[in-house]
């Protein structure tokens, strides 16, 4: 009986795997390096987000570059740009972090060198003053200078007035939140484990062995189903935290995400933080995800049909292929690390097939059940984290306001739900502190509450029902007309 169930197991282990290896032959066979790609912009006007540098660290910082209009410095210093020069954006100055041993790697700066960071730079530290005199003012430069270093494909402007990234109501409130994490002895870092990866793997065991020995149907189902919902939470868990934390994650972890993910952490990673800088504007990536077929912004400044949310209820199901498809358009017309290299964009298109293959093979019919689990979990504690009517108008000029106001949170004081979620249902608290792990955020949601109460700021939190029927009336029949906030200051 044990020999026959093994022979069968690897005959059909064969078979698959050659089903899925032939065409990734065949691909490797036609297809040919994907060349460095992006968007060229004017260099008359203005950069474009990017993200953060940690806590200052007690490294080599290099000397004030020398201020000049000469032509042929610039010219020079042309021809001796390489990979590793990264000159960033923040409060209208370039400066020079090509030299800076940042304390938690460089990937952050080399994915937005020449690109705007101001937001995410304030938004992702607790005392960006601090470090903005330490590092950053003696690496500035002049604008010929930095003309000359700016890569030529990713180059990002900002053509708007920035709202205020770092007001003093947002200076107070990090100040009470930092004050009562350490008097908690909250550990905010996320510090992540293989657990999920072994629960994930037994779940994918039991559906195998329960097929084989023919068990009760129910045995594959549920094995399926729990798959499912446990690859769906990895998202808000190990990969999302990965996008804003990548140090915290070890070199072996990060490459088995990136294989058991299909490249997701550095094809989402620019595309997700580009999001948090400019959250519901025109040059937020996430509410053009189901574009052309409808769009959010279009949505809250025309108002929402039946068509839109008979679209919206087709289209949810999809997200998985829309969010890999828009990430990798993203991150080549944005992302310098991809446009030069494309490295991540061949490890999705050959690894692709293979990963889904190998869970097509483990869990064979089953395989639609997990992936409809995961979808649908990713979903609803995500899709409508932004897109209620509420959620869009026009800039308060407070960059901290504005997350405030475009961000929902579900049950942010329920621990039960936020771990069902990974955290993230604490999205108000996430955006306004992206550092922070998912981990911990019902945690210090008390005192963002309490302190938007203080204030008469208006913050919300909605039971998942709320949010999902405030979410299919402004998709399916919100008023038109609503003020959409495009990147300008109110005037």
């Amino acid at each position: 009986m044990c020999h026959q169930l093994h022979v069968r197991y690897v005959s059909t282990m064969r078979r698959s795997f050659m089903l899925i290896l032939v065409p990734v032959q065949v691909l490797l066979s036609l297809l040919s390096p994907i060349p460095a790609t992006g968007l060229t912009t004017s260099s008359s006007t203005r950069p474009r987000i990017a993200h953060k540098l940690e806590s200052p660290p007690r490294a080599h910082i290099p000397p004030p570059p020398t201020k000049t209009s000469n032509k042929s410095t610039s010219t020079t210093n042309r021809n001796r740009n390489t990979n590793h020069t990264i000159i960033v954006f923040v409060d209208d100055h370039w400066y020079n972090l090509s030299e800076f041993r940042h304390p938690g790697g460089d990937e952050f700066l080399r994915r937005h060198n020449g690109q705007d960071i101001t937001n995410l730079f304030y938004s992702n530290h607790w005392h960006p003053e601090t470090i903005k005199g330490r590092v950053l003012v003696p690496t500035e430069l002049n604008d010929d200078v930095a003309e000359a270093l700016l890569p030529t494909t990713t180059t990002k402007r900002c053509p708007f007035s920035q709202p205020d990234p770092h007001s003093p109501l947002y200076k107070e409130l990090k100040r009470k939140v930092k004050l009562y994490m350490d008097e908690n002895e909250i550990p905010w870092r996320y510090q992540p484990t293989y657990r999920v990866f072994a629960v994930r793997a037994a779940c994918l065991a039991l559906c195998v062995i329960g097929r084989e020995l023919d068990w009760d149907k129910m045995v594959c189902v549920t094995s399926a189903l729990s798959y499912g919902f446990f690859t769906g939470r990895m998202v808000w868990t190990h990969v999302h935290n990965c996008v804003h934390n990548p140090s915290s994650i070890s070199t072996p972890m990060r490459w088995w995400l990136e294989f058991d993910c299909v490249a997701v952490v550095s094809l989402w990673m620019h595309e997700h933080l580009t999001h948090h800088a400019e959250t519901n504007t025109d040059s937020d990536p996430d509410v053009h995800y189901f574009s052309p077929l409808f769009d959010y912004l279009q949505i809250a400044r025309d108002g929402g049909s039946s068509v839109k949310l008979c679209l919206a209820i087709c289209s949810y199901p999809l997200l998985v292929p829309f969010m890999l498809t828009k990430s990798i358009l993203h991150a080549v017309n944005n992302d310098p690390v991809v446009a030069q290299t494309g490295t991540s964009i061949w490890l999705a298109v050959l690894v692709g097939p293979l990963r889904f293959g190998l869970d097509i093979l483990a869990l064979g019919n089953d395989f639609v059940l997990a992936l409809m689990t995961a979808t649908a979990y990713i979903v609803l504690t995500f899709a409508a984290t932004h897109q209620l009517e509420a959620n869009h108008g026009t800039s308060s000029g407070d960059w901290m306001l504005d997350q405030i106001r475009s961000t929902n949170s579900v049950w942010s004081r329920s621990k039960l739900y936020s771990a069902f979620t990974g955290g993230i249902s604490n999205h108000v608290e996430h955006h306004i502190f992206p550092q922070i792990s998912n981990d911990v955020l019902v945690e210090i949601a008390p005192v963002v509450q309490e302190f938007a109460e203080e204030n008469g700021v208006e913050y919300n939190s909605l039971s998942p029902w709320e949010l999902m029927s405030r979410h299919s009336a402004f998709v399916g029949g919100g008023k038109s007309g609503i003020e959409v906030n495009k990147g300008e200051m109110n005037k």
